[in-house]
């Protein structure tokens, strides 16, 4: 019998990190190990590697400058270690045969060069609305040459994969004659939530039969409308005192920041900071919520926290 096809995924993110687009690609995987296909799973070198099928591998370039992670959105550094993944997705594909290279974001122009190099075919796989990252100087120009960037992937690819109609639609604006599908998210995890552990998490955070829980789960990347959340806050307080917001996501010093300014406004006591949770657990505690919070400051894409 003759060897399965093998893939090349190229994902220029950390793998596995608790966010969308990870998530997604661990996914993606998933699917393509249960439809007998052999992967090669391309990341960053940052992330911890799930438990993953037979047939699927993970391959990073080294972590030369020992960094711990890179910020979500475009930047210098960001720059670098794409650039580190190209030289090992180059390496690999002179080494065997691959029949699809298939490219997440700005991977998506190398799987095209790699698949027209090595005779396969070329998908590019479209996660995020560019307006999300818009900011300073440097990320504006980046993002400018990133359009650009973007309408030649979807010109060029065989395929090209949204997760959202919103998104469909601007690759088809980009280029019209491109072959788009629109493939959704699933939720983060299968679990279904346990009632016990409802029920504890209900007690922390809300010990008060009166109190009422707000909860959010996510980055706490500009364009997820943290700063919404947050400036409107005191009025939720002062209209309903019983109010208590949980926030899922974030890093240690992210997390540091909001507390001090909400320790400033006198407002600490009403918001748990809880960071990532692990996938499996976050059921319980949306669960335990009585409201579900998904703010958002820019961008079309359908967040991932809808469907969980």
């Amino acid at each position: 019998m003759s060897a399965p096809p093998r893939v090349m995924v190229l994902t220029p993110q950390p793998f596995l990190e608790w966010r969308g687009s990870p998530l997604r690609v661990n996914g993606t995987v998933h699917a393509l190990a249960e439809l007998g296909l052999t992967v090669d799973l391309l990341a960053l070198p940052f992330g911890q590697t799930p438990d993953l099928p037979p047939g699927v591998s993970v391959h990073r370039p080294p972590n030369l400058f020992r960094r711990a992670s890179i910020p979500i959105g475009p930047s210098a550094w960001k720059l670098v270690y794409d650039v580190l993944l190209a030289r090992l997705a180059v390496r690999l594909a002179t080494r065997q045969p691959y029949a699809v290279f298939h490219g997440i974001e700005e991977a998506g122009w190398l799987a095209v060069r790699l698949a027209r190099r090595h005779g396969a075919r070329a998908i590019y796989e479209k996660h995020s609305d560019p307006v999300s990252h818009r900011g300073g100087a440097f990320k504006n120009l980046a993002l400018h040459g990133y359009a650009r960037l973007e309408a030649h992937m979807a010109r060029t690819a065989d395929l090209v994969i949204a997760t959202g109609p919103g998104l469909a639609r601007q690759v088809q604006r980009l280029a019209p004659a491109a072959p788009v599908h629109t493939i959704f998210d699933v939720p983060s995890s299968r679990a279904e939530p346990a009632p016990e552990r409802v029920a504890a998490l209900r007690e922390r955070f809300c010990p008060d039969p009166g109190q009422r829980l707000a909860a959010y789960a996510g980055s706490f990347a500009a364009y997820q409308g943290l700063d919404l959340l947050f400036a409107a806050w005191p009025e939720i307080v002062r209209q309903f005192p019983t109010a208590r917001a949980l926030i899922i996501g974030g890093s240690p010093p992210e997390i540091a920041a909001r507390r001090a300014t909400l320790a400033a406004q006198g407002l600490a006591a009403s918001v748990h900071f809880v960071g990532p949770v692990p996938p499996d657990e976050l059921p319980d505690y949306l669960a335990a919520a009585d409201v579900l919070l998904s703010p958002r400051g820019a961008g079309v894409n359908t967040p991932l926290k809808i469907l969980d």
